[in-house]
């Protein structure tokens, strides 16, 4: 028996050694970047792939992946894998994280396949931006089986850097004016290629240049446009590369925008039309007496832009002025910001800030603007007049400043009383209605320019400045809008429009004709007007065809023979011809007579 079960033993202990060999031979799940290390020059096309290898059971896939996107572009092209693809229909879809200098994609199947073994995720292909060296970094990675079941993994990272030599470069002092020494320091450039840089060359951007790690510049002049600072860089096997930077040299602060507004709570708000006697709120709230938290003000929140390239320290006024001849000699606003104590000291009257270069003044520049013609917290005052008032914040100027004709910016504001007319419309009469006048003061109503009695009469405001009267419409037969002007003792007015409604019916139909009336007497014969002047003689007219011969008459009875005369003038020739030829005539006509008798 010993000797037939020894070989048994042995064959099951060899059974066991190879099943405790194949676990251990198993290998784990790798997500990998491939190549782990590679190259590129700026301007070329870097390519990696995301890979996974020994999987079982794949049906979807999620990454991260991040790196430094000043050497690499953002975004890169991503396109998909054959790993799953392979075994059917995909989805993928792409969530660029720029802010994080990241990018995911994910893969899955569209079916309950899966696939097992190695093979590419996914293809990231990148514009190479600039000389240097960065770490592609994997996180947030997940591999999912088809019941959704995480799939363990681990991941590999890669490298990336470039043949060229990177270039970096610093200046100080970091805001230099005209006549400063500027410091250029490029000692932070290095070889990602382990080479050694030998040559520094700087070209400063104003006709001039230099060379070395360490270089001094004076700059002569201020300059709208940058002076464009270029460095190249070269190491010991001839590789070379470039960084250009931007240095500006510019002084100037500009005034960009009025705010004016009655709601501190909502500064979303802007009021150009001031009721007279507005309450606004400027203090904390803890205090519920007047004026600590409510009083008769108006916010101006300013806003003033440093267009230049240096941190500026400047002074702002606003003014207020319904006379803009002489700015500032009506009313100056208070500043202090929205918890404002009416600190009567004269600095608090302007503003001193400090405005970084390229930036803009923020909540800085909060004022306030006091609506009685008392001291700024004083209640007692009366209301400013109504009317319209320029508003003209000024930043002073300051030496080195380039441009000061953007130094200050105008707005224009009105106070206003209140005044309603109940009705607007009609042809008889309308009642007033005004407000926030002058207490107990005397009120004049005019209609289109004209004074208008009032009932009551005299019209006199209430102690607060309110009033209600009942005038009658001047002009009842001239429909259309018309003015009514409300104006107290002190010259505060308001005007509404009043609309006189047109009474005319429409036309009637037309009348029968009537009776034609009698004849009227004739009138004198006017006078003979006086002759025309003769016409041109008119053309002679055509001659006429001769007409025929007319009948011979009887012969009359032989008169007597009378005495005879005295003998007559010769006959002219062309008579006696005409005579002979008639007593041919007349002789052949009576022989033709003759000849018909006897034929």
């Amino acid at each position: 028996m010993k000797t037939k079960s020894l070989p048994l033993i042995l064959l099951l202990a060899l059974s066991i050694v190879g099943m405790l060999c194949h676990v251990s031979l198993a290998q784990p799940t790798v997500v990998s970047i491939d190549p782990a290390i590679g190259t590129a020059n700026p301007l070329e096309t870097y390519t990696v792939n995301i890979t996974v290898a020994d999987v079982t059971g794949l049906n979807s896939w999620e990454i991260k992946i991040k790196w430094n996107t000043g050497i690499l572009v953002f975004p890169p092209t991503v396109t998909e894998g054959s790993f799953l693809s392979s075994v059917g229909s995909t989805l993928m879809f792409e969530n660029p994280l720029q802010l994080v200098s990241s990018y995911q994609v994910g893969v899955t199947l569209t079916t309950n396949a899966s696939a097992s073994g190695s093979g590419t995720l996914a293809t990231f292909e990148f514009q190479v931006l600039s000389a240097g060296n960065c770490t592609l970094e994997l996180y947030d990675t997940f591999l999912y089986d088809v019941d959704g079941t995480p799939i363990t993994h681990t991941t590999t990272d890669a490298y990336f850097y470039t043949l060229k030599p990177f270039p970096s470069f610093t200046w100080t002092p970091e805001q230099p004016i005209p006549g400063d020494t500027v410091t250029f320091d490029a000692s932070a450039s290095y070889s990602p290629a382990n080479q050694t840089i030998v040559s520094y060359d700087l070209d400063f951007g104003d006709n001039s240049t230099g060379t070395g790690m360490i270089v001094n510049h004076t700059y002569a002049a201020y300059r709208y446009d940058p002076y464009i600072v270029n460095l190249t860089v070269t190491d010991d096997l001839g590789a070379s590369w470039w960084l250009a930077q931007e240095l500006r040299i510019w002084r100037d602060v500009t005034v960009s925008d009025i705010w004016p507004t009655l709601d501190d709570w909502n500064l979303e708000t802007v009021d150009k039309i001031i009721p007279r006697g507005t309450l606004e709120w400027y203090g904390p709230t803890g205090d519920t007496g007047l004026p600590e938290e409510y009083g008769p003000s108006l916010t101006i929140l300013a806003t003033a832009t440093n267009l230049g390239s240096v941190d500026e320290t400047v002074i702002f006024h606003v003014y207020i002025d319904s006379d803009t001849a002489v700015i500032g000699d009506e009313y100056t606003a208070h500043w202090g910001g929205p918890w404002i104590d009416w600190d009567p000291a004269p600095e608090n009257f302007y503003a001193n800030i400090t405005i970084g270069a390229g930036k803009a003044s923020g909540w800085n520049l909060w004022f306030y603007w006091w609506l009685l013609d008392s001291p700024p917290g004083d209640t007692t005052g009366n209301y400013l007049p109504t009317g319209d008032y320029t508003v003209t914040v000024i930043a002073e100027t300051f030496e080195g400043e380039q441009v000061i004709d953007n130094n200050n910016m105008t707005l224009t504001v009105s106070i206003v009383a209140e005044l309603s007319l109940v009705p607007d419309t009609g042809i008889a009469s309308t009642t007033v209605t005004g407000a926030l006048f002058d207490p107990n003061s005397t009120i004049t109503i005019t209609w289109d320019g004209t004074q208008i009695p009032t009932v009551p009469s005299p019209l006199i405001t209430d102690s607060n400045g309110d009033f209600t009267a009942l005038i009658s419409v001047l002009t009842q037969d001239e429909p259309g809008a018309h003015t009514v002007n409300v104006t107290d003792a002190s010259g505060n007015s308001a005007v509404a429009t009043f609309t006189v409604l047109d009474m005319t019916g429409p036309a009637g139909p037309q009348g029968e004709t009537g009776a034609t009336g009698a004849t009227g007497a004739t009138g004198a014969t006017g006078a003979t007007g006086a002759t025309g002047a003769t016409g041109d003689p008119g053309a002679t007219g055509a001659k006429g065809d001769a007409g025929d011969p007319g009948a011979t008459g009887a012969t009359g009875a032989t008169g007597a023979k009378g005495d005879a005369g005295d003998p007559g003038a010769d006959a002219p020739t062309e008579y006696l011809w005409a005579s002979l030829i008639l007593a041919i005539i007349a002789i052949l006509i009576a022989g033709y007579g003759i000849f018909r008798k006897t034929a």
